[in-house]
């Protein structure tokens, strides 16, 4: 009895795929890519614009607490063209009403003792900005420094002026940073004296980097206790 002869099933041709098909899957694949491209772009500009929001909105109530407590405890202020030492020599560098400058100094005071004419100052709190170029629209980071006079050594003001008191201060010295880059808005200064009364605080605030930055507008106007 003769055995049946068993065929092997010829494999199946594969077709190769056409140039004009390869084409059309390159063309749906980069606009797959570029749609995640953009996709991720918008999103970390997204995060990085809130990111630097929350930090200004961080800086701003920092620094209106800052005012709050520190400008309207305060007894005097002068305001100045700016914290170099050229800038606040004497009493004609001080600004009048209705000027503006780069630097704030806060004054607390209390009765000479056994004189009647005399104050004698207790503690210096000065705001200034350090403006990283010259020009109107020059940014820079504001800065914060805190003198407290212990209160067998309070200076007497009718020998000690304001002036006097913070010559020692250098303009390039380490101080605490309270904002991180801002722009004046009072005539390209930050403190304007309103009526020898009042300060008001005008600036642009911002964070980021040379590449993207965002920015806000701060006002704000305190009153010390005179």
């Amino acid at each position: 009895m003769s055995k049946a002869r068993q065929t092997r099933p010829q494999p199946r041709s594969r077709r190769a795929f056409t140039l004009a098909e390869l084409l059309i899957a390159l063309t749906i694949s980069g606009f797959v890519f570029m749609g995640l491209f953009q996709f991720t772009f918008s999103t970390s500009r997204v995060l990085f614009d809130s990111t630097a929001k929350i930090d200004i909105n961080r800086d701003v109530r920092m620094f209106t607490q800052h005012m709050t407590n520190y400008a309207r405890a305060a007894n005097q202020f002068y305001v100045y063209s700016s914290f170099k030492s050229e800038d606040r020599n004497g009493a004609d560098d001080r600004k009048r009403d209705g000027e503006s400058g780069d630097f704030l100094l806060l004054i607390y005071q209390e009765p000479w003792p056994n004189t009647d004419d005399a104050e004698c100052v207790t503690r210096l709190v000065g705001y200034f900005r350090r403006p990283e170029s010259s020009g109107s629209s020059a940014t820079g980071p504001v800065y914060r420094f805190e003198i407290n006079y212990p209160s067998n050594a309070y200076p007497n003001t009718l020998t000690n002026t304001p002036e006097a008191l913070i010559a020692h201060l250098n303009y390039n010295g380490t101080y605490e940073r309270v904002w991180e880059l801002s722009r004046g808005l009072a005539d390209g200064k930050l403190f304007y004296n309103f009526f020898d009364r009042s300060i008001m605080i005008k600036a642009e605030l911002f964070r980021g980097n040379d590449a993207r930055r965002v920015s806000e507008t701060y006002n704000f106007t305190v009153s010390p206790r005179g």
